[in-house]
């Protein structure tokens, strides 16, 4: 394992104290987009059901097949030595704002993180900034990826809240689902069959991702 220069924050020495092998491997590049949510409530129901397109996000943007040099045989290698940190990878379903609270003072309160900014999941909610930050990409190599895949992240995410607005049910995936579907899109990318109900039917993710495109439209 090559040596790399930490950057001198107080906070990223702590980790790599804390977590050790897992942080000191973490050579990888993502890409974050904030999208902003007008209530926690809001952002609680929103993030629940972002955690659906975890799979179609990551299978857009993988772009990490090698690491040190290696090929991984994965199409996203990143996702899966981020999830080896304590606090990172799938979300968990949160009933509401209250229980995101309740989260985060028992963890704080228990040294385990000092903030949100040590919660490293696919998505979370962003209090200090009033977010939903979408963290699943991989770093995409050009400008012009890179926006049209933060356009994308903020119409779904605005589709997702104009749902909210009007009282009609956002869509979630059981979690076991969207855990093997992120497996497979971290395996795959586009080339990926996902599950798509409880009876364990496949659909090829790249259709997937169509269908979706064509449903943000009307709000891209």
């Amino acid at each position: 394992m090559g040596e790399q220069d930490i950057t001198p924050k107080e906070r990223y020495h702590l980790l790599v104290d804390r977590c050790q092998w897992p942080a000191r491997r973490l050579m990888i590049f993502g890409l974050h987009v904030h999208v902003g949510i007008a209530s926690g409530e809001k952002a609680i129901a929103t993030f629940n059901s972002l955690s659906t397109y975890i799979p179609h996000l990551l299978a857009l943007s993988a772009s990490s097949p090698y690491f040190e040099g290696e090929e991984t045989g994965l199409a996203s290698c990143r996702v899966k030595i981020f999830e080896s940190l304590p606090t990172a990878g799938l979300p968990y379903r949160l009933l509401n704002w209250a229980e995101f609270q309740r989260l985060m003072i028992t963890l704080v309160n228990a040294r385990a993180i000092e903030s949100v900014r040590e919660i490293w999941w696919d998505v979370r909610p962003h209090p200090e900034f009033g977010t939903v930050e979408v963290r699943t990409c991989d770093g995409l190599p050009t400008l012009d990826d890179i926006i049209a895949m933060t356009a994308m992240i903020q119409a779904l995410v605005v589709w997702l809240g104009d749902q909210y607005d009007e009282g009609i049910y956002l869509p979630l995936q059981r979690y076991w689902i969207v855990r093997e579907n992120k497996w497979r899109a971290a395996r795959w990318a586009l080339d990926a069959e996902v599950i798509i109900d409880e009876d364990g039917r496949l659909e090829p993710l790249a259709e997937s991702i169509g269908r979706l495109i064509e449903s943000l439209e009307p709000v891209s």
